[in-house]
């Protein structure tokens, strides 16, 4: 091919013949020199072997052939790749390109220096750019720019917002119309004509296709069910063999496929032999995402469904509301009419099966005719399961999905399907493995399901941190003067000689009761007709035994109060004073009488020196349903156990020091070997067990084999000699004593009814003022930590442990005053733990518990970052008040209870304010994109790419730590605690948005 081009002589032509003889005489004395480098001449019929560049060279090289391809193609085979054209304006660069295409090269780069019509340092720049922008690196930038440094231009920015009509609500196509032979989740099939046993399918899924899949949703969020890619992959094994009759094995369920916004999904099969590899995925090059992958295979002519197995006998009925509920929140997965056709369940908890009577709902039916196992049928065969998995064990909380299946077969039509038969096989609280079969009202079995795995998906750092818990004291404004009755009657009770009760009682216009310190005070009389008790608790110069009786006495007065007909509301008050310790304990005596005797509405309050009585005149005379209130230099307070760890102290990097001695009291006891093992697994050089009765048995053995780092120490710990003891073995031979662990502790539960002074001696004894002679005799040791085992009892309350609830309550004391001398200390409210200690029980009630290794875990980083006051605890706050109706309303419990947080400081931060003061909704999401966006760029701190409203914050390299930081900064700043696992199904800025909005509306 040719093409005309404007020139005024057309050289290489007869036209230039008159010209050459005097062109030669001019060039006559030319005598060129060899190329020093690459050259490739367009005139000799060899371009790499031009000759002598003379005269006679270039008078060719004016009338003889241009030999351009040539020159070009040896440059080529050369390697070059890069063609500057040095004239005023481009002519060769397209055959410079057309040759390398015909020569199979497609990296070739060609340009020009000048074009006629630009300017020549514009033109000049633009293509200097162009060269650059092609990968070309021997572009010396440094002096254009100097020292700045070279950046990528930002993208275009889409807000992606629709403009224009809605598409319709989704598209039905009835068999016999173009279309309907594709599978509504698969979509159009491709064959490679390159490989012939490779099929592609694709298709948008989503709720505007398929409405019923708006019915199966993780955090509110539409997901596809893990029972869809084993639909996905039997209509792909289907379609490739020509039979109906197909099995799925070794299915992996990967990342979940959220469905909002509908995302383009590839099916992609691939034959080797008999069997098939099946993936399912989105996106594409670099950025695909595999969702479900596993092998198809047609069913051998001869195999047959097995029987159905015998359902005849009792069963416990299990009723299909619960498990939605339970399913919605607990594990935070919402079911639509489509997927919950479950009519009735039976369970067999101590075989782990289940039976059900379902059916596919009406709804699901839409595009659906092409079906092997319909997802939502199948998805009902899997909340089957999760019935036998709740009756057999407690389960974790967060999103529960399916994790995949050893094999999916389908003997035959499954539409009919009304019955399901399970069994479990594994199941603990976070996961479980089982088999099941859908059959027919007459007892085919049209399906068989082996190895379901069902898994949750809440990461170890979600879990660790959706444990944690502290106590925060909020600020509140004092009582409205509506609630508050002044003509209400409030009997101060107080030891004879504290003076402040006197003024008190005098601002009540109340009567005033006192007693001998350390007596009970017999209220007879005076107390009827009483609204409000309010008891003076004082301390003592040895804290522990004043707390002791503190707790003595009040047990006796709330006795003498729970058997009137009209009880008054009960009230503690002391002066706070952490040297003191006044008070110590009574909080979690107050928060386990609150189980016991809600009638009396046990409450405390506390007021600082600074304080002046008046202002605690109105909380006594008010009603209202605080229980804990603190008045600390004038401004009030009250008690909320919110989420988290709270502000963190000193962190302890590498909380165990090679070689260093440790103290380990109540050593010998579950609990107390759990943490030897751990100190000496870190690297402890000696580890001192303190413990009642000497080691016998297995226990015996264990500390000769695996702690060869022990040293018992037999005693009562609360005895000052037995803490010399401990601290001289701990010393022995150079040994540096760098911390205690404070385990000691007995149980014996009692209520308030019950509960007598031999109890609380037994009680109290190992674990207060053990604690206290600790602390007494250590107070010079420089420690790395001095951490006391506390319990989840004394932060909530727990009904039948008043005494070990106040017990633990002086712990947390303790440590507040350790810290307010500037030593180290650290209390941890345990949960109670699996296989160890007194709460084993509380799991045949369904609660869930500890595990010895999560537990080791959550020690070692409680330390490591630094925290003083946490509680650590699995525990269903609801479930565990669920029998106690009083408790709901709890104000120290209302964030539990609520799953809302509040920020640091109690009250709503300006973020908050400024978006629920926007006026638009439209406005609002998009001051919470960005609050988010900004959150995560943070978070992510270095990021260069752009983070729109849609971009996934899982490509960007979010992980479950950064969720957990996102998590907590919401929480904190917004008031929203989001429940686990929402991140990972609204990976979005837009998404979160959406979800955090719904969640701050009232």
């Amino acid at each position: 091919m040719a093409r005309a081009i404007d020139v005024e002589v057309a050289s290489h032509s007869p036209q230039v013949d008159p010209i050459l003889g005097d062109l030669h005489a001019v060039l006559a004395d030319l005598s060129g020199t060899a190329p020093g480098g690459g050259f490739f001449s367009t005139v000799s019929e060899d371009p790499c072997a031009p000759g002598p560049l003379d005269a006679g060279y270039w008078v060719r090289n004016q009338r003889g052939t241009v030999r351009f391809r040539a020159a070009v193609a040896a440059a080529l085979a050369a390697g070059h790749r890069l063609f500057v054209e040095c004239a005023a304006h481009p002519l060769a660069v397209r055959p410079i390109m057309d040759t390398a295409r015909a020569a199979g090269i497609h990296d070739a780069v060609a340009v020009g220096s000048l074009r006629t019509g630009m300017g020549d340092r514009e033109a000049f720049l633009l293509n200097v750019g162009a060269v650059h922008c092609a990968g070309f690196d021997g572009i010396d930038w440094a002096g254009r720019y100097g020292d700045g440094d070279l950046v990528d231009v930002p993208a275009t920015t889409w807000e992606r917002r629709r403009y224009g009509g809605d598409e319709p609500a989704y598209r039905l196509v009835a068999p016999g119309l173009v279309g309907a032979d594709q599978h509504p989740l698969l979509g159009g099939h491709v064959q490679d004509p390159a490989d012939p046993g490779r099929h592609l399918w694709q298709t948008p899924i989503g709720p505007g296709r398929l409405p019923w899949l708006a019915d199966h949703r993780v955090s509110d969020v539409p997901v596809l069910p893990g029972t869809g890619y084993a639909e996905m992959m039997l209509a792909a094994a289907a379609q490739v063999y020509g039979v109906d009759r197909v099995a799925v094995t070794g299915l992996h369920v990967g990342s979940p496929l959220v469905l909002d916004p509908e995302p383009v999904v590839t099916t992609r099969l691939v034959r080797g032999g008999r069997d098939a590899r099946v993936e399912i995925v989105t996106g594409t090059g670099v950025e695909t995402v595999v969702h479900a992958s596993g092998t198809v295979r047609p069913l051998d002519p001869g195999e047959a469904p097995p029987p159905v197995p015998d359902t005849g006998g009792p069963w416990t009925p299990s009723l299909p509301e619960e498990l939605y509920r339970r399913f919605r929140d607990r594990h935070d997965v919402q079911h639509g009419p489509a997927f919950t056709a479950v009519d009735s369940i039976g369970v067999r908890a101590g075989e782990g099966r289940a039976v059900a009577a379902l059916r596919t709902d009406d709804g699901a039916r839409v595009s659906s005719w092409m079906m092997r196992l319909h997802p939502a049928l199948a998805d009902e065969l899997v909340q089957t399961v999760v019935a036998a998995w709740l009756a057999h064990c407690p389960t974790s909380p967060g999103p529960v999905v399916v994790a995949g299946f050893d094999t999916v077969t389908v003997f035959g039509p499954t539409g009919h399907a009304c019955r399901a038969i399970v069994e479990l096989h594994q199941a603990d609280d976070l996961a479980c493995r089982a088999s099941g079969l859908l059959a027919t009202a007459d007892g085919t079995v049209v399906a068989e399901i082996g190895g379901l795995r069902l898994a949750n998906i809440t990461s170890d750092e979600q879990r660790y941190a959706a444990r944690l818990a502290h106590l925060a004291w909020v600020p509140e404004p004092a009582p409205e003067t509506a609630v508050v009755r002044s003509d209400r009657r409030v009997l101060v009770v107080a030891p004879k000689g504290v003076a402040w009760a006197k003024e008190l009682s005098a601002l009540l216009g109340g009567g005033l009761l006192t007693h001998a310190p350390g007596d009970v005070p017999d209220l007879g009389e005076m107390a009827a007709g009483t609204e409000v008790i309010a008891v003076v608790v004082t301390g003592g110069p040895d804290p522990s035994a004043a707390a002791r009786e503190n707790l003595s006495r009040v047990r006796a007065i709330i006795a003498g109060l729970a058997g009137r007909r009209t009880p008054p509301r009960l009230w503690l008050l002391w002066r706070a004073d952490v040297t003191a310790l006044t008070g110590a304990g009574l909080r979690g005596l107050l928060r386990t009488a609150a189980f016991e005797h809600p009638e009396l509405q046990p409450s405390g309050l506390e007021v600082s020196g600074s304080t002046p009585l008046h202002a605690v005149v109105a909380d006594l005379r008010a009603d209202h349903p605080i229980t804990e209130i603190s008045w600390r230099d004038g401004t009030r307070h009250i008690a909320r156990v919110q989420p988290g760890p709270g502000a963190p102290g000193v962190p302890l990097p590498a909380p165990v020091r090679p070689g260093a001695s440790y103290i380990v009291t109540g050593g010998l006891g579950g609990l107390g070997l759990r943490t030897a093992h751990w100190l000496a697994g870190q690297g402890a050089g000696r580890v001192v067990l303190c413990g009642r009765t000497a080691p016998a048995g297995d226990l015996a053995t264990d500390l000769a084999s695996d702690l060869a780092v022990a040293t018992v120490v037999l005693g009562d710990i609360a005895d000052p000699a037995t803490i010399g003891e401990a601290l001289r073995a701990a010393t022995a031979g150079g040994g540096t004593l760098r911390g205690i662990v404070h385990a000691a502790g007995v149980v014996q539960d009692a209520t308030l009814a019950t509960l007598d002074d031999d109890i609380i001696e037994r009680v109290w004894r190992g674990k207060a003022d053990g604690a206290w002679a600790l602390h007494q005799a250590t107070r010079t040791e420089d420690l790395d930590f001095f951490v006391v085992y506390s319990s989840l009892a004394a932060l909530i309350g727990s009904p039948g442990q008043a005494c070990y609830a106040a017990a633990n309550g002086f712990l947390d004391a303790l440590t507040e005053h350790r810290l307010s001398q500037g030593l180290p200390a650290t209390s941890i409210q345990w949960g109670a733990w699996a296989d160890i200690g007194r709460g084993r029980h509380l799991a045949d009630q369904g609660f869930l518990m500890i595990k010895p290794g999560d537990g080791v875990a959550a020690l070692h980083r409680i330390l490591a970052e630094g925290h003083q006051h946490v509680a650590y605890s699995p525990i269903d706050v609801a479930q565990w008040t669920a029998a106690y109706p009083a408790l709901h309303t709890s104000t120290l419990l209302t964030d539990l209870l609520s799953g809302r947080g509040t920020d640091a400081a109690g009250s709503p931060s300006p973020i908050r304010d400024e978006i629920l003061a926007t006026p638009g909704a439209e406005e609002r999401r998009y001051l919470l994109q960005a609050f988010i966006i900004g959150e995560v760029r943070d978070i992510l701190a270095g990021i260069e790419r752009h983070i729109g409203p849609h971009t996934s914050l899982v490509t960007l390299g979010l992980d479950s730590l950064g969720a957990v930081q996102l998590q907590q900064r919401i929480r904190n700043r917004l008031g929203v605690t989001l429940r686990p696992g929402v991140i990972w199904v609204k990976p979005t800025a837009a998404a979160l948005a959406d979800w955090i909005l719904e969640a701050m509306t009232p």
